[in-house]
Parts: structure tokens; C-alpha cells; sequence
């Protein structure tokens, strides 16, 4: 026990000294402690560092002053005339701040939380996907092409992918989900496992009818304890229809869009002519 309140206090002095460096955590010299210890005891370090010394950390560190890793984002490309734009890449993992700064004409943007799932789609025109975001999806929202484009969603049916969902709706308000409805879930019910651990808010804002009937269902149990059906043990084919129903939802919303925009231009060329006969 000893020792471990000298190494505390060891590494905290250490932490002190360097306090923003510009440094990342593993670059600490500290003799005699592996690089991955300040990672591990992260939290009683943090509580000792400002105890000891309660000053503000720069801007983009943490709680000791220290440099942030970058959070990657990874990013599939599926239309080979996008991917023409960024030197033929397909599959990009990159920091955040990188993709900012591309402008890509995006029409439709799938938002994945499973690996596999992501891998796993095709080519199709217009289309990019991110995948693996869990809790962090509100970063999609700073991408530039995201703003104009149709966002769909589609994580896990259990009581944390519907709240994923829920706060990218914050961020994207006419975010879409896919696939992620009381009857998808109960067409694999055969293939439903046990959500280790449940979402512990009782309402969720920002969900449709349709998303909100399952999360109350998975929420109190009402089809066994704690469902939950992952997204990769969706059958595919059934899949593939169900995004591709959604890519022709997608069509129409654009030739709306459109035609309500000629529609536009038309009235404003007719008041135009009656004021000038006026």
C-alpha cells in the first residue's frame, strides 16, 4: 500500500512538472513505471493532480494539461466516382478534423455502429458510410457534405443503439434509421441475446412511434430479459432489401425536393411578371 502512495505521488509530481507540455501521456519520462500506468489510474491521478494544483488545463488537453490522441473516424467511401475525389481510397481512418475539410457531393449518408456490417455493403451511387461511432456519433454533425445529405442510421435493436440514435437526432434532427423497428426485431427473435447492460433512462426524446414502442418493450422487459438483437445477425438478403427500399425513399425525397424547387422558381417568375405589368 506504501508503495502504491509513493508511485501516486511520484507519477503526480511527474504530471505536474509537465503540466501542458504539449506532451502526450506515454511520453512522460517516469523511471521504473510502464508507459500504460497513468492510463490505468487515470482517475486517482486526476484527483490528486488537482488537489495539488487546481489550475485550468489548455484548450484541446485533459485533465493534466496533456496532449489528446486524436479521435479517429473511420469512413467508407461506396461510390467509385466519390472515391475518384480522394485519390481512389475507399476505406479511411482518419481524425475528425481531416474530412472537415473535404467537400464531397454526398447524397446519402449511412451512419453504422458495427464493423462487419459496415464492411459488408456494396457499392452505391452517391454514398458514404461511417461506422463505429457508439456514443461519439454527434461528430458526424461537423462533416461538411452530412448537412445536406439524407442520414440513416442503423445500430443494434437493444436499449443503447435506439439511445445512439436518439442523440444523433440532437445533432441531425431529420436523421432516418434503418432497420431498427418492432418488426425487424421480431422477425429474428430466434436470434435475440441478452443486452449486458441496459440504457438507464426511462425516456427517450427524438424517437419516432415506431422506435420508441421497441425501446419501451426492451426497457421493462415486456419480451423477456433485457433483448437485445445485434445488427451483424440480421440475414443480409433481408437486409439489403430493406436499404434499398430506403435508397428509392431517398430518391423521391430528392426529386421532391426538386420539383419543389422549380415549383419556387416558377411563382417567383410569375409575381415578377405581374409586378412588371403593374
Amino acid at each position: 500500500m506504501e508503495m502504491r502512495c509513493a508511485c501516486d505521488a511520484c507519477v503526480s509530481a511527474a504530471l505536474i512538472d509537465n503540466r501542458d507540455s504539449g506532451l502526450y501521456p506515454r511520453q512522460i519520462p517516469l523511471l521504473g513505471i510502464y508507459t500504460k500506468w497513468i492510463e490505468n489510474h487515470k482517475g486517482i491521478l486526476a484527483d490528486l493532480v488537482t488537489c495539488i494544483c487546481p489550475q485550468t488545463s489548455q484548450p484541446g488537453g485533459d485533465v493534466f494539461g496533456l496532449r489528446l490522441l486524436p479521435k479517429p473516424v473511420r469512413i467508407r467511401i461506396l461510390d467509385p466516382l466519390l472515391r475518384s475525389k480522394v485519390g481512389g481510397l475507399c476505406d479511411i481512418a482518419t481524425p475528425i478534423e481531416q474530412p472537415v475539410s473535404i467537400e464531397l457531393p454526398v447524397r446519402r449518408q449511412f451512419v453504422v455502429e458495427n464493423i462487419q456490417t459496415s464492411l459488408s455493403f456494396g457499392e452505391l451511387p452517391e454514398s458514404v458510410l461511417i461506422m463505429g461511432l457508439g456514443y461519439g456519433v454527434d461528430i458526424v454533425s461537423s462533416i461538411p457534405w452530412v448537412q445536406s445529405a439524407e442520414c440513416i442510421y442503423w445500430g443494434d435493436i437493444d436499449t443503447h443503439g435506439l439511445s445512439i440514435l436518439a442523440k444523433a437526432r440532437t445533432f441531425l434532427p431529420l436523421m432516418r434509421s434503418v432497420l431498427m423497428d418492432r418488426d425487424t426485431l421480431l422477425e429474428f427473435s430466434e436470434l435475440w441475446v441478452e443486452e449486458p447492460e441496459q440504457c438507464t433512462v426511462e425516456s427517450l426524446g427524438g424517437l419516432t412511434e415506431d422506435e420508441q414502442e421497441p425501446f419501451q418493450g426492451l426497457r421493462t422487459n415486456r419480451r423477456g430479459n433485457r433483448v437485445r438483437l445485434e445488427q451483424e445477425r440480421i440475414s443480409w438478403a433481408f437486409a439489403q432489401k430493406r436499404i434499398g427500399e430506403s435508397d428509392l425513399w431517398c430518391w423521391l425525397r430528392l426529386r421532391e425536393n426538386q420539383y419543389g424547387s422549380r415549383r419556387q422558381q416558377w411563382c417567383d417568375r410569375r409575381i415578377k411578371q405581374e409586378g412588371d405589368y403593374g
